[in-house]
């Protein structure tokens, strides 16, 4: 089973996407970041050539093949993913965060880069159609906060503060290992309880539909 959070600072700080429970992190490729430069460049040119001119059509071309280079790159990486989140495991947790709010902050660039949401909606999918469970445990829970050692509450965590000890049993946690701990014991949880944030059936009583004879 794997289990995944999204971290606040960690895509800004080591360019890392999710972290899962077992420890492994994903790299982000931070492709718009990469092309960024290459893309303002155009946009500048295109902007200097006059309207309705051939150079300007050519110019808008250029602009049009950059941004359509680094679409199909993202969503590629995306797919591939996915696909190696929803195949190998039974149980896929992510935390349920919200990402209008996080594209409205001084971060927003690398959020958006990222494309958290469309990664959600293809595992989401990915996960219906292979009959796996997807559950998305709610923003309020405090996976950071929470020892998952003994279940201590570090009020005091700060979203600077990467490392912290537990007070209560004195375990030193990693701030994303520890915190994806805590969404796979509260994922595993609502699958458990048969919570209705399950993306999948599984357990509902389905009535066939009747086949229509014709006279």
């Amino acid at each position: 089973m794997i289990f995944v959070l999204y971290d606040e600072l960690a895509l800004t700080r080591n360019a890392t996407v999710a972290a899962r429970s077992d420890g492994e992190e994903v790299r982000a490729p931070r492709y718009y970041r990469v092309r960024e430069r290459k893309q303002c460049r155009a946009q500048r040119q295109l902007s200097r050539k006059p309207k309705g001119s051939r150079n300007r059509a050519k110019a808008r071309r250029r602009v049009a093949k950059i941004q359509e280079r680094t679409a199909n790159l993202r969503r590629e990486f995306l797919h591939q993913l996915s696909h190696l989140i929803v195949i190998p495991w039974s149980v896929i947790c992510f935390e349920d965060l919200s990402l209008k709010a996080l594209a409205r902050t001084k971060h927003a660039k690398s959020w958006l880069d990222a494309a958290f949401g469309e990664l959600l909606r293809q595992v989401a999918y990915k996960a219906r159609w292979n009959s796996k469970h997807f559950v998305q445990v709610h923003r309020f829970f405090p996976s950071t906060k929470l020892c998952s050692a003994c279940g201590y509450k570090n009020d005091d965590l700060s979203l600077s503060e990467r490392e912290w000890i537990c007070l209560g049993c004195g375990t030193h946690h990693l701030r994303d290992l520890n915190a994806a701990k805590n969404v796979r014991v509260e994922g595993l949880r609502i699958v458990a309880e048969g919570h209705p944030e399950t993306e999948n059936a599984c357990g509902l009583r389905v009535r066939l539909a009747q086949a229509s004879v014709a006279g």
